[in-house]
């Protein structure tokens, strides 16, 4: 209807509500990455593995060169038991479509106390929109891994892992919460956007630091007529937060405090918008020519967090099952 905010456009296709990519979103974009690697590892005796790794990299653009490396360990203290551990550090220029990527999309997006629809717009990073609302350069991310566990054979059919890992992610590339009101529409409508439209563009948002360990346990068992199962245990806790954001680029801090470039929502979908925990139980159990292969996953509960702290919703832990089966019915 007239006077409202979407008058005179059309209804989005499809049920996702998504308007898709227009050719005004098409965009061509190239590199070249050249790279070297080296990997070595020395046994100085028979309970001892020592290795380390290295990596160069160039790329033709921003992203420049990097240099990578690895140094791991492994000490058999008897027959069934032995400690591993390494170190290493990561690089990723940033995707292609990172860069490039637009699209238009229509969300229900909490906006203060109310559900309002919104036409959402993923900016390329170097457009003039992106750039008016605080876009730059989007810069590699980098990272430092530490890991250490156990490897147990206690019984000749028994087999067991223990791992705990801390990565640390530096300039982590996220794309921004979404920028809407009347302060972002005035800007993108002076560049030839539509009018009543919200923004997002990837930026390299924020530094991570992710801690948790996996437990996993097989065993071989015959269990004579009735073929062979295999059974598997396993158990993994995870853990984000986020060590570090950016602070709001200067466009975006003269919008008024409302403004933030990572807002609480996008916070939440990274530390608690998904299970801390996962369990798996599976049998893999083959008899004569068939094999059926029952599996029990339980997925930790999470959190939805919103922008306005009322809204956010918790999830309980949920059981799911899955089940397959198969026959060789000839050779």
């Amino acid at each position: 209807p007239a006077g409202q905010p979407f008058a005179g456009q059309h209804p989005p296709p499809s049920a996702q509500s998504t308007g898709g990519i227009s050719a005004a979103d098409a965009g061509h974009l190239s590199r070249n990455n050249l790279a070297a690697y080296v990997d070595v590892a020395w046994d100085p005796n028979e309970r001892v593995t020592i290795g380390a790794a290295g990596r160069f990299e160039h790329y033709d653009d921003a992203s420049g060169d990097s240099v990578i490396g690895k140094i791991n360990g492994r000490y058999a203290v008897t027959p069934w038991l032995a400690f591993r551990g390494d170190i290493n550090t990561g690089f990723r220029a940033p995707a292609l479509a990172q860069e490039l990527w637009a699209s238009t999309t229509s969300q229900f997006q909490l906006i203060g106390a109310t559900t309002t629809l919104l036409q959402i717009k993923s900016l390329p990073v170097a457009s003039a929109a992106a750039v008016a609302l605080g876009a730059t350069p989007l810069k590699p991310e980098t990272s430092v891994n530490y890991s250490g566990g156990a490897v147990l054979t206690p019984m000749p059919d028994l087999d067991v892992t223990f791992d705990a890992y801390s990565i640390d992610v530096y300039n982590h590339i996220e794309p921004t919460g979404t920028l809407t009101g009347a302060p972002v529409s005035n800007i993108l409508v002076g560049l030839g956007l539509p009018n009543n439209i919200s923004a997002t563009y990837f930026t390299n948002a924020i530094n991570t630091r992710t801690q948790g360990y996996d437990l996993v346990g097989s065993y071989d068992l015959d269990v004579g007529d009735l073929g062979q199962m295999l059974l598997n245990a396993s158990f993994n806790y995870n853990v984000t937060t986020i060590t570090h954001i950016v602070p709001n680029p200067p466009q975006l801090a003269g919008l008024g405090a409302g403004f933030v470039i990572f807002d609480a929502r996008s916070q939440g979908n990274l530390t608690v918008g998904l299970p801390k925990t996962k369990v798996v139980l599976s049998d893999n159990w083959t008899w004569n020519d068939f094999t059926l292969l029952p599996k029990l996953i339980r997925f930790g509960g999470f959190t939805s967090v919103q922008n306005l702290a009322s809204q956010t919703r918790s999830y309980n832990a949920k059981w799911i099952m899955d089940l397959e089966a198969s026959w060789r019915f000839a050779p």
